[in-house]
């Protein structure tokens, strides 16, 4: 076996709701890996349960609602947003923190 690597998986729960207002092209990574990926509509809700820190990108953040365990967050973004981190400490665009 190769040498230990720190992995995702071990970090704390998170749990993401979103909610569409609008038509919204959503996806949701765990590192490399892809937890969700589809265009939501209006009134959707999807639940996304994980570890660590989720990446997040989506075509129109105007229309996409955030819940980060229990934390309502609301709308944090418009439009393309590729660089949205979501963990149990919160949400962060790049390196700034958004504040619910």
């Amino acid at each position: 076996q190769g040498p230990a690597r720190e992995d995702v998986r071990s970090g704390t729960a998170v749990t993401l709701a979103l909610k569409a207002n609008g038509k919204v092209w959503v996806q949701v990574k765990q590192g490399s890996k892809n937890l969700f990926a589809e265009v939501m509509e209006k009134g959707d809700t999807k639940t996304i349960k994980g570890s660590g820190t989720l990446n997040v990108s989506t075509g129109k953040g105007e229309n996409l609602e955030f819940t980060v365990n229990t934390r309502k967050f609301g709308v944090i973004a418009e439009g393309v947003v590729k660089n949205i981190k979501v963990s149990s400490d919160g949400i962060k665009i790049g390196d700034t923190s958004v504040n619910p």
